[in-house]
């Protein structure tokens, strides 16, 4: 069985897998900059506001986050789009937590190919 990664949820805990190899790391190198990617394919760091990691100095911490056209499947207008991303990661940075790097962004060429009155656009 595949076990998903949770944020301080559960096992296995990929913010406490964070914090270990970072403190690894930092030991070897302490002016290293730690990039950590989000849950579920690198979309998800809404659980940091709960379980931030703190064994990593701010100051070495940079999260990364991954944004697709497909990731807020039920947004239909910019209002949706911009509370999914707030909710799933834009708070890090709103409210000063993190830095966030958009690590990864994209759409899929369909969305481009439709016509502007097919109902699937």
């Amino acid at each position: 069985a595949i076990l998903e990664p949770t944020w301080g949820a559960g096992h296995p805990d990929w913010a406490a897998a964070a914090e270990r190899g970072a403190r690894a790391v930092l030991d070897v190198s302490n002016d290293t900059l730690v990039v950590v990617g989000g849950v579920d394919f690198g979309l998800d760091l809404s659980r940091v506001r709960h379980r931030p990691l703190t064994a990593i100095p701010p100051h070495r911490l940079l999260y990364s986050i991954h944004q697709y056209s497909w990731s807020c499947p039920r947004c239909e207008t910019y209002d949706d789009f911009e509370a999914r991303l707030n909710e799933t990661w834009g708070y890090v940075r709103f409210e000063r937590l993190a830095a966030v790097m958009l690590g990864e962004f994209g759409t899929d060429r369909d969305t481009f190919l439709r016509p502007p009155d097919d109902p699937q656009a």
